[in-house]
């Protein structure tokens, strides 16, 4: 089981931009997840800064991880022109729950990269990036075309793969 609590000390441990103690977080902080996500998501100016915080390894299995990214992409899907980027994205999420080989998800990345280099727009290249960005189960929809609508379904999906634990 990974990690369910979170502290200031860990927080300042991931070099944040700003301290939180600027937004209220005293330096003794230590709560669950699911009480963080609900006292901070309030808190903070930028709710991408929520989602920085817990997409890691120490929060998420790899299995949690690239099912977030997933869904991340398919935020974004509405703006994938190529096939290639939501046939990749489908193996990813496919991969993330064991119904996909690694192989697939190889030719799945060289496919997303030949649409990434084929996007002809920012949009179409930003979509490609979440769906390449999916399959390395890292953080995905960290672009320009994420809006504050966006961040607060990231940051619902956290919440619930946290509350599922409990």
């Amino acid at each position: 089981m990974k990690k369910q609590t979170i502290s200031y000390k860990e927080i300042m441990g991931f070099n944040p931009c700003y301290d939180p103690v600027e937004i209220g977080m005293p330096k003794n902080y230590e709560a669950s997840i699911v009480d963080f996500i609900g006292e901070y998501r309030i808190k903070v100016a930028e709710k991408n800064d929520i989602v920085w915080v817990l997409v890691r390894k120490k929060y998420l299995s790899g299995k949690e991880l690239r099912l977030f990214a997933t869904c991340c992409a398919r935020q974004v899907q509405h703006l994938m022109k190529d096939s290639r980027s939501i046939k990749a994205l489908d193996v990813a999420e496919k991969y993330a729950n064991g119904e996909a080989s690694k192989a697939d998800l190889t030719e799945a990345n060289a496919a997303a990269f030949a649409a990434d280099d084929a996007a002809a727009d920012d949009a179409a290249y930003d979509a490609a990036y979440a769906t390449r960005a999916a399959i390395f189960a890292a953080f995905a929809a960290n672009d320009d075309t994420a809006n504050a609508d966006a961040h607060e379904a990231q940051i619902d999906k956290l919440s619930e793969i946290f509350k599922s634990r409990l």
